[in-house]
């Protein structure tokens, strides 16, 4: 039996077979300033625990209870929409260059370090550490809108961290500008530098409706959904653009999938649309216009 404990309290317990596991132990949303730690057990065939590293973050009662220390964030961030308000709720993923290519993964960035939760004032915190020496190193940060936010879109910042100890020094937004402010990260999430509407067969425009922005091979570079008024944004870098050769005629098509009804058949089918040229490089805000989709069948 393992018991997890503070003072005055246990706040978990579970029953584990003997055997080695990893613990993953998170803060509440409204912690800003600790992180998850990854702690590894063993479990005897009795249930006792006999090894709980790392040791400094374990301390054992004597009676099968421990306490476990979260680890300490030396970065700390907000994340807002493009209008200043908080993003609630949401979470921002890490990665980082270890094969030193600059043709695998994302903008170079092939291996996943960490995520950070994102609370109900926006804040989040994270562990990353420095070069060799303190020597700068790199990061590509993924920030997410909520899951609600159907006008903004996941946004790359790339993080420099240096120093002994190590801290970020400087903060780049992909799209662009800067994202650090008096030494923490202050990262702003990107509307769509595309938008339009999409309405159904009857007319009325189409909420919860999945758009994507397809190659010539038809599989998926970019999508989003639409909202409430049945508009939906999109977020279309130059790179993706130029690598796709969306700016040649009808080689890049819109594809609908409407949301399925609760009750019922949908009335409207997944309906492709062709882009002819309507994708250029140098957008900041370009409308689409208005798609209907076609009557199911």
């Amino acid at each position: 039996m393992l018991a997890l404990t503070k003072p005055g309290a246990t706040i978990l317990g579970m029953s584990l077979d003997a055997g080695a596991y990893e613990l993953d132990v998170h803060p509440s949303w409204e912690d800003t300033t600790s992180i998850r730690r990854k702690l590894n057990l063993t479990i005897a065939a009795d249930g006792s625990v006999t090894a709980c590293t790392p040791a400094y973050a374990c301390v054992s009662d004597g009676e099968g209870g421990y306490t476990l220390a979260l680890a300490s964030a030396n970065i700390s961030g907000s994340l807002t929409d493009s209008d200043g308000t908080a993003v609630q709720y949401s979470f921002v993923d890490v990665m980082v260059d270890d094969d030193g290519q600059s043709n695998t993964g994302e903008n170079g960035y092939e291996s996943f370090v960490t995520w950070a939760d994102v609370n109900d004032l926006g804040a989040f915190s994270l562990y990353l550490d420095a070069g060799t020496d303190g020597a700068a190193r790199n990061y590509q940060l993924a920030a997410f809108p909520s899951w609600s936010d159907t006008t903004h879109q996941r946004t790359l910042v790339t993080v420099e961290v240096s120093g002994d100890p190590a801290a970020v020094t400087n903060c780049t937004k992909v799209t662009s500008g800067d994202c650090i402010s008096s030494g923490n990260l202050a990262v702003s999430l990107s509307k769509g530098n595309y938008f339009g509407t999409i309405k159904s067969s009857t007319g009325d425009n189409l909420s919860n409706a999945l758009v994507m922005l397809l190659d010539g091979s038809g599989d998926v570079i970019t999508d989003s959904l639409t909202n409430s008024n049945g508009v939906f944004y999109l977020n279309i870098s130059d790179g993706d653009i130029n690598d796709n050769s969306c700016t040649s005629n009808d080689v890049c098509d819109l594809k609908v999938q409407p949301a399925s009804l609760a009750i019922g058949s949908a009335v409207d089918q997944d309906t492709t649309f062709q882009l002819g040229t309507e994708i250029t490089t140098g957008q900041t805000a370009k409308d689409l216009g208005s798609k209907t989709l076609t009557a199911a069948s």
